[in-house]
């Protein structure tokens, strides 16, 4: 896994984008909210931060490395397209670890990864990208989308994971594919969050204390067979639940109804396990705030994975839940 960039090619498309974002009677395609919310920002902004409207000189050199290792990259992979280096609201290219802005607010609510996931979700308005296979060409500062309370996948994740980081979380930007129900944030076949919520509740509140003391009894005696048994039956049943889950349709989980099936670019987070007493690697859908174990999450493939330092390309031909 290597850092990489935006590339000619992708840095021709970028431009066309900015043209297209600047100017309303472009022919190319029409103008979203998201881009409408930037020309207002830049012509309402009297003077905006030089960080926004430049590159430092180190920011030059960084661009100028990702932009060989790109070449090579496409020489040695064939030609794939990496979303690295997308102009920010300014029209400003901007490689995609820099747009990740580590941020403790003071607000203990925030401190912890649940609160902050529901609080975001629910304080964001979510907008599908459009068309659902292509990239968002352009990508706001954090501080801008929470001011405008508004934005896409990758709008929302970049938000949450500065949060995330700015509080000691070892956590990550995730770029892949996702089925529609969660790029369409359509939660119809999921349980309520709040039931799931006071389930957890329940859980914690029956735990023993630890300073309490428990007389020992022994082990009752257990079929070794039916142990095996009752432990395919679940396995089983987490297998159809996975597959029910990542299936759009009620009937057939192959349905092919769905145009863009397989082609749905979604961004989320991941939290990996270590800092903060986080037991186990995570992944946060921001559009709802649920969590899901890395070894049975809906998404289909990852692209790309980002922090504030560092940028990896994924080379692992296999689902989500599957890479190492």
């Amino acid at each position: 896994c290597l850092p990489s960039s935006f590339g000619k090619e992708a840095v021709r498309s970028s431009g066309s984008s900015i043209g297209a974002m600047a100017d309303p009677d472009s022919g190319g395609q029409p103008a979203t909210q998201k881009m409408i919310r930037c020309r207002r920002l830049v012509a309402e902004e009297a003077n905006p931060s030089k960080d926004y409207t430049s590159n430092s000189p180190k920011e030059e050199l960084l661009l100028e490395h990702v932009r060989e290792f790109e070449e090579q990259f496409v020489n040695v992979y064939g030609n794939r397209f990496l979303f690295l280096c997308p102009p920010n609201e300014y029209g400003v290219p901007k490689f995609l670890p820099t747009t990740i802005r580590p941020t403790h607010l003071a607000f203990k609510e925030l401190y912890e990864h649940k609160p902050c996931a529901q609080f975001l979700s629910n304080f964001l308005n979510y907008e599908e990208l459009n068309p659902p296979s292509r990239y968002p060409t352009v990508m706001p500062a954090p501080a801008s989308v929470l001011k405008w309370q508004a934005g896409d996948c990758f709008d929302l994740s970049i938000a949450m994971c500065s949060l995330l980081v700015g509080v000691g979380y070892d956590c990550y930007c995730v770029s892949g594919f996702a089925p529609r129900f969660i790029t369409t944030r359509n939660e119809a076949r999921s349980a309520c969050p709040h039931l799931e919520w006071e389930n957890e509740e329940t859980k914690a509140e029956a735990e023993p204390d630890e300073e309490e003391f428990v007389i020992p009894k022994k082990a009752p005696l257990r079929s070794e067979y039916e142990a095996a048994k009752r432990a395919a039956e679940v396995a089983d049943k987490e297998r159809m639940l996975e597959e029910e889950l990542k299936s759009d349709s009620e009937d057939d989980p192959s349905s092919d109804e769905d145009e863009f099936e397989n082609q749905r670019i979604h961004c989320w987070i991941l939290v990996r396990k270590g800092s903060r007493e986080v037991p186990e690697d995570i992944y946060i859908e921001p559009t709802t705030g649920r969590i899901y174990p890395v070894t049975r999450c809906p998404y289909l493939k990852i692209d790309l994975i980002w922090n504030h330092k560092n940028l990896w390309v994924n080379m692992q031909i296999c689902s989500a839940s599957q890479v190492q």
